[in-house]
């Protein structure tokens, strides 16, 4: 019995679900991020930039082979 909507495989549905939440962990750093530099607030900028690092998977702008 399949529970799913679509005809998309369940690995796929996974792989969408997972880029949808690194992207929302995206966007809640770069708004911490940048509303620590307004309010000069060093904590929300790391904590911003921490959350950013790891929704990136820590790759950076570097992709690893």
């Amino acid at each position: 019995m399949r529970y799913g909507i679509g005809t998309a495989s369940i690995e796929t549905s996974f792989q969408r679900g997972h880029t949808g939440v690194s992207a929302l962990w995206g966007t809640l750093g770069l708004v911490l991020l940048v509303v620590g530099l307004r309010r000069a607030s060093r904590p929300l900028r790391l904590g911003g930039f921490f959350i950013q690092r790891l929704s990136q998977g820590g790759d950076g702008p570097v992709a690893q082979a």
